[in-house]
């Protein structure tokens, strides 16, 4: 059940634009690796080895960021995240 929460916490991750373009780098750095595989030339591999710095640094970054947690609106007082101070 660990391995569960774990993965949907790093899948929640990516529900942003900045996941979204990791996706989207991720899927043109494995067009580039296939075209590079079965058509190899200079441009190919360069393409390809770009791509791949590219999506490897998206992820890592979206990665990185620290896990959103849930909060339930009925344990949680109304000032709970509010510094307020209302002495006279």
């Amino acid at each position: 059940m660990m391995f569960l929460d774990t993965l949907s916490m790093h899948v929640r991750k990516f529900w942003c634009l900045v996941g979204f373009v990791a996706i989207i780098f991720t899927i043109l750095a494995m067009k580039s690796i296939y075209v590079a595989f079965f058509f190899p030339n200079l441009w190919n591999l360069l393409s390809a080895a770009l791509m791949s710095i590219f999506a490897y640094w998206w992820v890592n970054r979206v990665l990185s960021r620290p896990g959103k947690y849930r909060h339930t609106h009925s344990s949680m007082s109304y000032n709970y995240d509010r510094d307020i101070d209302i002495r006279d």
